[in-house]
């Protein structure tokens, strides 16, 4: 799966719920939420991702939060939807804070999934 993030945008965080191992493969799932902002004042928005491993299907919901709510409610908002979410499924979720622009986002995931993953960059 390829994340892309541009300099524009101000990023607040991503949240992974991980399968659970001990489930057999046809019953696991994972979910993967993302929020950001385009600009300065412009309304949050929201990506929700859900993994069916049974059939390797992917759901995908957006979603927004207008450009008055706060930072500090959303991030509380969406950090409460992905520990409901990782109860649901037995797992915690991985928490990558970024608050900041794509070089931060870089950054942080970088940090974050150090052992977990690989890195490529890509032309523009």
């Amino acid at each position: 799966m390829d994340i892309t993030f541009d300099d524009g945008s101000y990023y607040l965080g991503i949240w992974y719920i991980p399968p659970d191992p001990t489930q057999p493969e046809a019953a696991r799932t994972d979910g993967l939420i993302s929020c950001w902002r385009r600009a300065p004042g412009a309304a949050w928005e929201t990506e929700y991702r859900l993994r069916c491993y049974a059939d390797g299907r992917k759901h995908w919901w957006s979603g927004i939060y207008p450009a008055d709510c706060p930072e500090a409610a959303v991030l509380a908002d969406l950090t409460l939807l992905a520990g409901d979410w990782g109860t649901r499924v037995g797992q915690a979720p991985i928490t990558v804070l970024i608050q900041g622009d794509g070089r931060a986002a870089e950054a942080a995931l970088r940090e974050r999934l150090a052992g977990y993953t690989t890195f490529t960059e890509h032309p523009a």
